[in-house]
């Protein structure tokens, strides 16, 4: 399942990890941190953060220095839950689910191609088998 989950959803899951893993004030990771775990830059971790935080699972300080990001009671909920991991997932379905309509028009052309050829090699077949039949019916009536 997880394998399929885009790298935006991994890292809103990973931050919120990070961030729940403290085990104080003082521990709450930096942006330094987040950019040597999530191995990104700091205007990424930050969208992040602010979405997250627009979420009510994190608190963003960005008057502090170095900035830190504080978890949420709710985003530990998130956490628990894998509530970004089972989104991506859902995400990714329902974007698999609109391909479905797609391979299967290009598999129903594919396969009236190959039945085109395949009956156009048979008719071959049958008009040489028609043409040596004629011409064993023309030996055999003088």
């Amino acid at each position: 399942m997880r394998l399929f989950v885009s790298k935006k959803y991994k890292a809103k899951h990973q931050l919120l990890a990070r961030c729940y893993n403290s085990k104080d004030n003082n521990s709450f990771p930096t942006i330094d941190e987040l950019k040597i775990l999530l191995k990104t830059d700091e205007k990424i971790i930050l969208m992040i953060g602010h979405e997250l935080q627009s979420n009510g699972h994190v608190h963003v300080q960005t008057y502090t220095n170095p900035p830190r990001i504080l978890c949420a009671p709710e985003g530990a909920n998130a956490y628990f839950q894998e509530y970004y991991l089972n989104q991506g997932w859902e995400n990714f379905k329902t974007d698999a689910f609109k391909l479905v309509p797609i391979i299967l028009s290009l598999l129903s052309l594919l396969l009236s191609i190959a039945n085109y050829i395949s009956n156009n090699k048979q008719q071959v077949k049958l008009d040489s088998l028609e043409k040596q039949t004629e011409q064993v019916q023309n030996k055999v009536r003088p």
